[in-house]
């Protein structure tokens, strides 16, 4: 059966990962992300330990910020991951910073339903952030909002949505944005759902050649309902939302190749 690869809209914002400083912001995207990109680059390289941990692996995991990410990848590599590798970035960021080692390498990523995922967001930035700078912004700009039904109201408009700033940071980024190339095309090898993620760590385990333990049942699902949500959220996280659903509906999916479940290991590469 013949597929055609997913593909999504363009990016608006630099890649996370790859975001520009102030300073860049008049270069054009792909440019800027030039810049940044051999600047991080640089840093990197500086730190063996790093370098070290990043070319015994021969697996990338996207992490998206709210998609169980952190317990993930102590199912997967350990503690150790969270210590040299880098925490919420793109799987364009490696493409870009590592090229050989992203082309050698699985990368696979999990994916939450986005209005699920929009609320643990702010539920987080509202009521649990330690981080002084975050908590601050919170405070300063956002006191009025007393729970998420009040962020919905708040963004009643594709423009509002667009302008705020916490919109751009990556806990609100669009999922579409950690494994899309710049240019919209799904570049990951293996979308999971965090809904399922008994299914999905079967599947990345056969790769590894080992059993990964599922380290919390997330099987109950979804809280959230489109009707809930205002016209202006539904139309920005459209894609996120397709996407969502053609991995959910699937279990897991190659994107790449076709929606279709994985079983056998041999198929890849």
């Amino acid at each position: 059966m013949k597929y055609n690869p997913m593909t999504f809209k363009p990016m608006l914002m630099p890649p996370p990962g790859l975001e520009i400083h102030s300073s860049k912001r008049h270069l054009p995207l792909m440019a800027g992300i030039k810049v940044f990109r051999d600047q991080v680059k640089n840093k990197l390289i500086k730190n063996s330990g790093f370098s070290s941990t990043l070319h015994n692996k021969k697996f990338i995991f996207a992490r998206i910020p709210k998609n169980a990410s952190t317990s993930l990848c102590g199912a997967i590599f350990g503690r150790e991951y969270d210590a040299k590798w880098p925490s919420h970035v793109s799987a364009e960021y490696y493409r870009n910073i590592w090229p050989s080692f992203y082309e050698g390498a699985l990368v696979f990523a999990a994916i939450r339903h986005p209005y699920d995922r929009l609320r643990s967001a702010f539920n987080y930035y509202k009521f649990k952030t330690n981080v002084p700078e975050e908590r601050n912004f919170m405070d300063e700009n956002l006191l009025f909002l007393k729970d998420f039904e009040d962020f919905l109201a708040y963004l009643d408009n594709m423009k509002k949505i667009e302008s705020v700033p916490i919109m751009r940071w990556h806990h609100f980024r669009k999922q579409t944005d950690f494994i899309c190339s710049v240019r919209g095309d799904v570049i990951v090898d293996i979308l999971f759902p965090v809904e399922n993620m008994r299914d999905g760590l079967q599947v990345v385990g056969k790769y590894m050649e080992r059993k990964l333990n599922v380290p919390y049942d997330n099987a109950s699902g979804l809280d959230s309902q489109s009707n809930e949500f205002p016209n202006s959220v539904v139309s920005y996280f459209k894609e996120d939302l397709q996407l969502w659903n053609a991995v959910y509906k699937s279990g897991i999916i190659h994107p790449k190749i076709g929606s279709y479940i994985l079983t056998d290991a041999s198929n890849f590469r």
